[in-house]
């Protein structure tokens, strides 16, 4: 780990590391996965070392790492070493670790020991969308190392895509190698076939795949969604409701992880059974998959509980992304999206959002709340207020007991805090809802 020395700064590249499907296994196999993950630290503190990197900690949960290297290239052979040991090592007894990595090359934003903004946020993105055995590439890393890589490891461009809460797209690569696992193009790299419908495997670890209740007035769409879905492997099971009223039924009585919704629906607005779903049940999940763009509607969707929307002319490969970003506790849009709510709510003047359940907190905490709701991370709020990590954290943390969020919610208090926010902004909110 790091010690006092000092920290690589200008242009560096950061690897980061997670084990797939971990959650699963020190649930099941508790006392396997302890000795695994300590071979597992081992052998990754070691390979950082030995290509000239900097292990600085783990990041998030336990079995991540994140390091930084002065160059790319080094940060790529660590990367394929380190895919390669661990292939090779001999795990415990129903613990053998599968682990995705990515390395994304950056300007770096160091301070206190630690690395902050957008290139360590781009990289935990592009790692977040790997599988155990992989190793993903940002373009500017592969644009480095593409001339200097071993004979037998090769560069393997994979296609463009949206990273959820960064407003410019990447040019996502991977490396080939043996030991090293490559998808070979975009559909299937996010779990489905050529057609962006075909079943390439499920995209996430059965565990962590949520029960999915899909609700539009139209069967063909609702067909339409379920066998993406099913195709996939992106959901334990599918269920289905044809308007509003029906889903806020079908949601008490099948409790679904993750709710996609039309708006357009006879019976109840998906603006109203959206408001029903997510008071019955916080932990539900709603993502709006929509017709209409319309700002207002976004905002309202937002402030009725929804975590995601996206249009209907999204690509498949965006929406099983955004079933599987929204059941993760995530807030998911677009870009072109997330311009215009933030336009919506800036313009409503965030400093008057502190009514209702806001009406507890300080000025500094509706500032971080506020970050919050834009999907910034602890350390991009703590770089943009110029706070340390400690005080962000204690921000965050009296923000969720003024909020009175159950401490048993874990990660998802960030999500409800952000819809505590969002509700009480005063943001411009139009009472005819479009069609979609």
């Amino acid at each position: 780990m790091a010690g006092s020395a000092a920290l690589p700064s200008g242009v560096v590249s950061f690897l980061l590391t997670d084990v797939e499907g971990s959650t699963a296994l020190w649930d099941t196999h508790r006392r396997a996965m302890t000795e695994a993950l300590r071979r597992h630290d081992e052998l990754l503190t070691e390979i950082v070392a030995r290509h000239q990197g900097t292990m600085l900690k783990a990041r998030g949960e336990g079995d991540s790492t994140f390091s930084v290297f002065v160059r790319a290239t080094d940060a790529v052979a660590g990367a394929v070493a380190a895919q390669r040991g661990l292939a090779e090592l001999d795990w415990p007894a129903d613990a053998e670790l599968r682990v995705r990595m990515a390395v994304h090359t950056g300007e770096a934003v160091e301070r206190a020991g630690d690395y902050f903004g957008s290139a360590v946020n781009r990289a935990a993105r592009l790692r977040s969308l790997a599988r155990g055995g992989q190793v993903l590439l940002s373009r500017s890393t592969a644009d480095l190392v593409a001339d200097h890589l071993d004979d037998d490891v090769r560069v393997v461009e994979v296609g463009e895509q949206v990273l959820i809460g960064l407003s410019r797209p990447e040019r996502v690569f991977a490396l080939s190698a043996e030991g090293v696992t490559a998808p070979t193009h975009l559909p299937e790299f996010m779990g489905a076939a050529d057609s962006g419908l075909g079943g390439g495997g499920s995209m996430v670890g059965d565990s962590d795949r949520p029960s999915v209740l899909v609700v539009d007035d139209h069967p063909l769409w609702r067909q339409t969604v379920r066998s993406l879905l099913e195709r996939a492997g992106a959901a334990s099971a599918v269920f289905e409701a044809a308007d509003g009223r029906e889903a806020v039924e079908a949601a008490r009585a099948r409790t679904p992880g993750v709710v996609i919704m039309d708006m357009a629906l006879p019976g109840a607005h998906g603006i109203d059974a959206t408001r029903e779903i997510t008071q019955a049940n916080p932990e539900t999940r709603v993502l709006v998959l929509s017709s209409s763009d319309d700002a207002d509607q976004v905002v309202e969707a937002v402030q009725a509980g929804a975590t995601g929307y996206l249009l209907k002319t999204a690509e498949p490969a965006e929406i099983l992304e955004g079933v599987r970003r929204v059941h993760a506790g995530e807030l998911v849009f677009p870009p072109s999206l997330t311009a215009l709510v933030l336009d919506v709510l800036r313009g409503g003047g965030s400093r008057g959002a502190a009514e209702g359940p806001l009406a507890r907190l300080t000025e500094r905490e509706v500032d971080v709340l506020a970050l919050m709701a834009e999907g910034h991370t602890n350390e991009v709020v703590g770089g943009t207020l110029h706070l340390s990590a400690k005080t962000v954290e204690r921000h965050v943390t009296s923000i969720f007991r003024k909020l009175d969020l159950d401490p048993e919610a874990g990660g998802h208090r960030r999500v409800l805090a952000v819809i505590a926010y969002l509700r009480s902004a005063r943001g411009r909110t139009n009472p005819h809802r479009n069609e979609g």
